[in-house]
Parts: C-alpha cells; sequence; structure tokens
C-alpha cells in the first residue's frame, strides 16, 4: 500500500506515523485524518486543458478575483472631519468605477466593485427583502449595478450568513434563497458573505452552525442560475478566538466546495481618518504569517483570502505598499483594493497595483501559491511554480532596518549542469539579467521592502525538483515535517515551520521525498515512526 503523511499531537510529539489512504496527501502539504484533499499536482509547463479543475464544479474565478471594496478605507461611515461623510454611498461606488477604469486599473483586471456592509437597512421590507437604504443608495441597487456593468465592469455586493450583518444590519440567517434571488435579480456577479452573528442551535456545534450556513447560501446562489462568484468567512469565524485549530483546517476544506475564496483569519484594520492614522504594517504581518502555510488550500476557484490591499494612504510606506502587493501575488491571493478612491487615478498607486509582471505572478493559471523555503527572524525566500515551467521569487526583509538577501536557483530546486542559464526578470525594475544555476540572486532591500523576480531556464534547464516545505494541520497550527539530518536512520518530526534546512524537503517527481540522498521511508506498520532510508525504490518510499 502506497503510505500517506498525516499530522495530529501524536504526530507532532513522536513523529510523523502513517495512516489510512484517507489522509492522502498532495505535494502541497498533508491532510488531516480522514480528509481526502484534491491533490495540488507539482506540474510546471501544463497546457491549459490539463490544469487543476475546480473543487467546487464552479469554474467562476479560475484565477483570484481582482477588484475593490469600501471596508478598510470608508467601512459604513468615517465621519470624516475634513469631508464630512465618506461612508458606503451610491455616489461613492459611481466614483469608485469611473476612476477604475479612468486611472487604467480597471484594464489591468480590476473588475469588480464591491459594496460592504450598511447598503441595507436592520429591518426587510413587505415581502421579506432586503431593503435598501434609499439614503445613501437613492436609485436603488439595479440601476448601481447596471451603472457598474455600462462600465465592463463587475458588481459585487455584502450580506451576513447570520441574523445580522456585523454593523447590525439585516442579515441572511432564514433568507438565503430569498436573497440569493434578490442578487440576482440586482445583476450581482460577485457576493461576499460575511459571518457575524450566526445562530449556533442546541447540539450543534459552532463549525457545524457555520458548515449549515455556508451551505445554504451556496445552493440558494447556485439554484438562481445566475453565475455569481461566492466570497465565504467560515474560516475565520471558526479561526478566531479558537485555540484548537482543527476546526479551522476542516472549515477551510468545507469552503473549497462552497465558495470560490474565504476570508480565513482576522480582519484587516479599518483606517482612521479623524487621526489619519492606523496599524496597516501590523495587519500585512500577521495575515502574512497566517495565510501563508496554507498554500495546499490553494488552486484554481479557490483561493485564501488574506483581505485587502491597502496601497494609497492607509498608513503603509512605499516599500511596505510595494511588499504588500508582492506577498499577496506570491501567495496566490484575491487582489481586493480598498483605499481612498481618489488613488484610483493616483500615479504611484496605479503604479504600484498596475504592475502587470505582479499581476500575472498572481493571475497564474496553474492556481499554485508559493512556499517559504528559507526563514529567518527577520527575512523569508519565497518560490511559486507558473503554469509556463517559470518560477516566481521573492526576497522578503522583515525588520526595521536593511538588510542584503540572498538565494540561488540551486537552493530553489534548478540543476547545476553548467550549460544551462536562466534569465531573471526583477518584477518592480522591469530589467533581465542571465544567470546560472550557482548564480546568487541577491538584493539590499530597505527596511520592511521585497524583491520579486520571474525566473525562465534555458531550453532543457527547466525541470526543477521541487524544494519545499511539508505543512500539515497539527492540532493547534499548520506544522512542518523536519528532517534534521540527511542519514539514513533520521526520524522525521514535525515541528514550527521556519523555512531551515531540514523542512526544505525535495520531490524528483519519481513519488519519493528526499533529504540529501536519502528518502522518506515508511514501514507500513500503524504507529511507526517515518525514518530515513537509502533510496531503494521499494513501496514503503513511494508517496502521495
Amino acid at each position: 500500500m502506497t503510505p500517506v503523511l498525516t499530522g495530529g499531537p501524536a504526530a507532532a510529539e513522536e513523529g510523523i506515523v502513517p495512516t489510512s489512504p484517507a489522509a492522502a496527501a498532495s505535494a502541497g502539504g498533508f491532510a488531516a485524518a480522514g480528509t481526502v484533499p484534491e491533490p495540488l499536482t507539482w506540474a510546471p509547463g501544463l497546457p491549459p486543458a490539463q490544469l487543476p479543475p475546480a473543487m467546487n464544479g464552479a469554474d467562476l474565478a479560475r484565477t483570484p478575483p481582482m477588484g475593490w471594496n469600501n471596508w478598510a478605507h470608508y467601512g459604513c461611515k468615517t465621519d470624516n472631519p475634513y469631508a464630512g461623510h465618506e461612508g458606503v454611498s451610491e455616489q461613492l461606488f459611481r466614483t469608485v468605477a469611473d476612476n477604475l477604469v479612468s486611472g487604467g486599473l480597471a484594464a489591468k483586471g480590476y473588475k469588480s466593485v464591491n459594496i460592504d456592509d450598511c447598503w441595507m437597512t436592520n429591518k426587510r421590507d413587505s415581502k421579506g427583502d432586503l431593503s435598501t437604504n434609499t439614503d445613501l443608495f437613492p436609485s436603488g441597487m439595479k440601476a448601481l449595478g447596471d451603472y457598474i456593468h455600462a462600465k465592463g465592469l463587475k458588481y459585487g455586493i455584502y450580506n451576513d450568513a447570520g441574523f445580522a450583518t456585523c454593523a447590525g444590519q439585516s442579515g441572511s440567517e432564514g433568507h438565503f434563497a430569498a436573497d440569493a434571488k434578490l442578487f440576482a435579480r440586482y445583476g450581482v456577479d460577485y457576493v461576499k458573505m460575511d459571518g457575524c452573528n450566526v445562530t449556533v442551535p442546541a447540539g450543534k456545534t459552532r463549525l457545524q452552525a457555520y458548515v449549515d450556513a455556508y451551505t445554504a447560501m451556496s445552493k440558494a446562489l447556485a439554484d438562481t442560475g445566475r453565475p455569481m462568484v461566492h466570497s465565504q468567512s467560515e474560516p475565520g469565524y471558526v479561526y478566531i478566538g479558537v485555540e484548537n485549530k482543527s476546526d479551522w483546517y476542516s472549515a477551510l476544506l468545507h469552503s473549497q466546495q462552497t465558495g470560490q475564496l474565504w476570508r480565513e483569519g482576522d480582519d484587516g484594520y479599518v483606517w482612521t481618518p479623524r487621526t489619519r492614522e492606523g496599524d496597516g504594517w501590523g495587519f500585512v504581518q500577521t495575515n502574512y504569517n497566517y495565510n501563508w502555510p496554507l498554500a495546499r488550500y490553494s488552486q484554481a476557484n479557490s483561493w485564501n483570502d488574506p483581505d485587502f490591499l491597502l496601497a494609497g494612504d492607509n498608513s503603509l510606506t512605499l516599500d511596505q505598499q510595494k511588499t504588500q502587493f508582492a506577498l499577496w501575488s506570491m501567495m496566490a491571493s484575491p487582489l481586493i483594493i480598498s483605499n481612498d478612491a481618489n488613488k484610483l487615478t493616483d500615479s504611484t498607486t496605479v503604479s504600484i497595483l498596475g504592475n502587470t509582471d505582479i499581476i500575472a505572478i498572481d493571475q497564474d493559471r496553474l492556481g499554485a501559491a508559493a512556499s517559504v523555503v528559507k526563514r529567518t527572524p527577520t527575512a523569508d525566500v519565497l518560490s511559486r511554480p507558473l503554469a509556463n515551467g517559470d518560477r516566481a521569487v521573492a526576497l522578503f526583509n522583515n525588520s526595521g532596518s536593511q538588510q542584503t538577501l540572498s538565494t540561488t536557483l540551486a537552493q530553489l530546486g534548478y540543476t547545476t549542469q553548467s550549460r544551462c542559464s536562466f534569465t531573471v526578470k526583477d518584477l518592480w525594475a522591469g530589467t533581465s539579467a542571465t544567470y546560472n544555476a550557482k548564480t546568487a540572486i541577491s538584493a539590499t532591500l530597505p527596511a520592511n521592502a521585497t524583491a520579486i523576480y520571474r525566473v525562465s531556464a534555458s531550453y532543457g534547464c527547466g525541470t526543477t525538483t521541487a524544494t519545499i516545505p511539508i505543512t500539515g494541520p497539527i492540532n493547534t497550527k499548520a506544522g512542518c515535517v523536519t528532517v534534521a539530518d540527511s542519514k539514513p536512520g533520521t526520524a522525521a518530526t514535525v515541528g514550527a515551520c521556519t523555512g531551515a534546512a531540514g523542512q526544505r524537503l525535495t520531490l524528483p517527481g519519481d513519488g519519493t521525498i528526499r533529504n540529501g540522498s536519502s528518502c522518506l521511508a515508511s514501514t507500513g506498520r500503524e504507529g511507526a515512526a517515518v525514518k530515513l532510508a537509502a533510496c531503494d525504490a521499494s513501496a514503503g518510499q513511494k508517496w502521495t
């Protein structure tokens, strides 16, 4: 029997133990016992017909959605002393639609204009439908959608899977079918379903309540016959404040079946215009660090959503704005901007968010998110395979001072044959250079800055040995498989993901997992530790 990797509290303490095929793991990670994730195939150069299929059968977001949302900058109402009420309103969204087009970002792919909370009132109308706040949206939601569509853009709307939204307006609980039909009549293309105030019935767990709610909304949207992207929040609400993370991973797996993207952790902050302050960088760091270990959930129509892009005036330095955009693109995250609508035509903001080379990384059709292949307390090196066989590489300086970071193509799994050459394009500068596999890719970076590159191999040299951390849901965190030495007999354990050499295991494509010249091997006995052994092509060394 082909062994599989799995994890649990015992695995974290005693090493990895093989279990049943129901816990089969992909090259991007290993699964909790009892789950069967879709394998994330390591397959650079796949033609479009062979790209990973949609998990949920609805091909609505083949690549991560791109657009704009009001929440992180405007919320419901800013009460900005400099400009009066700047909250959610019909005029705001008409302006956003205009500016996305005139500023050029719509042409770069930012096409979804998404309304967040407070477009509705806290009471339903006489027919039981959501009631529009006509003081803020005097023309109504259908007319606004028509205006957005006339600009060649997509129309997004918000509600909550609970009895009330996070701001206390009418939620969809008990009204999923009616609300989905209403959104279809409005001409909505994208539905963000928040998760405040979901009722947990007696005898059910919090996870079960959220699974039921989002399953119901998913079915209701499908039943309308109108294609609508379903942006979910189930994992975020199962995760928040919960120490044992096993339910979090279950919620992530469920979300792959019922929608196209999902918030999986805490919200980004809402900008404070009264003081013009906010901890935007703290949000970027927090959401990056909980998102990157979840790469195994990322694929076509299935996207981890670490929340909004803040480029503009949301308290970030220029380097921090560029870093967030680069990291979100490496992680195959949705690119949903939330900033001052006037910044959508600002040349500096547009130059960051409109960088077509970096957008192409985010929108790559293979859908594989980056892995952190090297980590220190102040820096990360990330690597992401791309559909045409190229690879994206990022060097992230997560310190408060300048430092020089580097990696080599050999460290990323490329061949060291002297005949091979590689074109390395700096995606911020737009310049290219030729490297061999041993040449260092190096950058001296200011505080919180990130360099990002695209690597293309010369003919016959593009095949790589996948060099990645293998992560899994180990009770309270996503741990990494760790093999401290390359000598036969060394046991594999699970520990905190650090990007250390013992976590950069190689997948040469023959079914083995290697550290140096040794292979991970299972005896096939229940409860037996997985150890390194001399590679011999035996069944116990073939992993899925």
